[in-house]
């Protein structure tokens, strides 16, 4: 027996599919976003500048929202609670399953 129901196939096209493929992607780009920050030693960097001054990557300028060394350190921290999510009981592999573009 197959589930051909039309609302259930339109959902998992529409919706499972595509959360499933940018979730691998975010499971991706945080994995490796943390090994370039770690390579580039980034957290010494922040530290040795203070940690509560602006990174000035052009925000000021072009009205995105000015961040701080903790504000790098927050989200770097938050990506790396996301992999430790994805290693456990087999959740990469629920994403995988509904992965649209084969990210590996």
């Amino acid at each position: 027996m197959h589930l051909n129901n039309a609302q259930l196939t339109e959902f998992c096209n529409d919706e499972l599919r595509q959360l499933g493929d940018l979730l691998k992607k975010v499971d991706l780009r945080s994995a490796a976003a943390i090994a370039e920050y770690n390579a580039r030693d980034l957290g010494t960097v922040i530290n040795a500048g203070g940690s509560s001054n602006p990174v000035l990557d052009g925000a000021a300028v072009d009205g995105r929202t000015i961040c701080t060394g903790g504000d790098v350190f927050n989200l770097v921290t938050l990506l790396q609670n996301l992999q430790t999510f994805f290693s456990e009981s087999g959740r990469r592999d629920v994403v995988t399953t509904w992965n649209v573009n084969g990210h590996k």
